[in-house]
């Protein structure tokens, strides 16, 4: 599957060459690599935590009755899977080569780029692009987002757009007007699409954990109940016969351990999976741009009625530093979210 560039006419009207266009496919697509194989180790890690405590609580009650030793062999497994992930993890994060660490400056630098893009033709610059791309470590000055950098260099080295008709860009302002409202329709669309997939899968998950967590509480019921008739046997109160046969039946039932131990672990890793993914605030952040895109939306569209190049420059400005700057607050909200034992 090839990157999404953005429409055509957007492309067209940035007057990048196709060696920047070239360098976007494949930081586009190295981000979506990481993101894929950083939610990939955070599922992975919760299902091992789950698969743990599954095999602790099966060999407790023998299930299955193929030996403690099976149930041993595979909780030890899962936990030094979950130390090796961790601990390899780790080691990357100090060299700052992580799947989440590819993911998060990736991703903000094809953005960088993709906004860098409608500025281009208008003889502008990102406002944020310097923003932290140079910091210090150990003292020294070191580059804290070398491909931010590499965008830098790139449009630096793409020069000026069109530069026999620099100084001319009235007449093209029908044209720009029309790439800029085909970038906002297209960024409407996105956070549209996103906040829907976001709200639809926290609420998913939200949901079964809720229904785990009911199905643990209706078994714990009926374990109480149990309990409840054969307490009521033992001071010699009568009881109907069908219930104390009831009673001595789920007191027999071992394998309902599964269930009151392993389940609320369950419910524990698909939280720790929704916490992860920060579903819910990304929904926010993305309902929140939609007010914000629909106004630069009108604001452009006001321009092709007697504006100006300028005033179509204005607004471009402030549009591609809301969306940078909410790219910023997506990576400052990700941040945190690293590869760890699950609690």
């Amino acid at each position: 599957m090839l990157p999404w560039r953005g429409p055509q006419a957007y492309q067209e009207a940035s007057q990048l060459p196709a060696e920047v266009w070239g360098w976007f496919d494949r930081v586009d697509r190295a981000a979506t690599h990481s993101a894929n194989k950083h939610r990939d180790e955070i599922v992975l890690i919760h299902l091992l935590a789950i698969l743990a405590v599954f095999g602790a609580v099966a060999g407790k009650i023998d299930l299955w009755s193929v030996g403690d030793l099976v149930w041993t062999v595979l909780e030890i497994v899962t936990l030094v899977w979950i130390a090796l992930l961790v601990g390899i993890n780790n080691r990357r994060r100090r060299n700052g080569v992580t799947s989440h660490d590819g993911w998060l400056h990736f991703r903000q630098a094809a953005e960088a780029l993709r906004m860098s893009a409608m500025l281009h033709p208008l003889l502008a610059g990102l406002t944020g692009l310097q923003r932290g791309v140079w910091g210090r470590k150990g003292g020294k000055i070191h580059l804290d987002k070398p491909y931010h950098w590499l965008v830098i260099q790139l449009l630096r080295d793409a020069g000026l757009p069109d530069q026999q008709k620099a100084l001319g860009l009235e007449p093209r302002l029908p044209a720009l007007v029309t790439a800029l409202q085909g970038l906002m329709d297209d960024q409407l669309a996105y956070h549209q699409g996103a906040a829907a997939r976001y709200r639809e899968s926290y609420h998913k998950l939200h949901g079964l954990t809720l229904a785990v967590f009911g199905i643990v509480f209706a078994v714990v019921l009926v374990h109480l109940s149990a309990l409840g008739i054969e307490f009521l046997e033992g001071v010699h109160i009568h009881v109907p016969e069908f219930l104390v046969g009831f009673a001595h039946c789920i007191h027999d039932q071992h394998w309902l351990l599964i269930i009151t131990a392993v389940a609320p672990a369950l419910a524990a890793g698909l939280h720790g999976i929704n916490t992860k993914a920060e579903l819910h605030r990304l929904a926010k952040n993305s309902n929140r741009m939609l007010e914000r895109l629909g106004v630069f939306r009108q604001a452009i569209s006001a321009c092709a009625a007697g504006g100006k190049v300028m005033d179509l420059r204005a607004i471009a400005l402030r549009a591609t530093s809301a969306m940078y700057d909410e790219h910023d607050t997506w990576a400052e909200l990700m941040a945190d979210q690293e590869l760890e034992i699950p609690a």
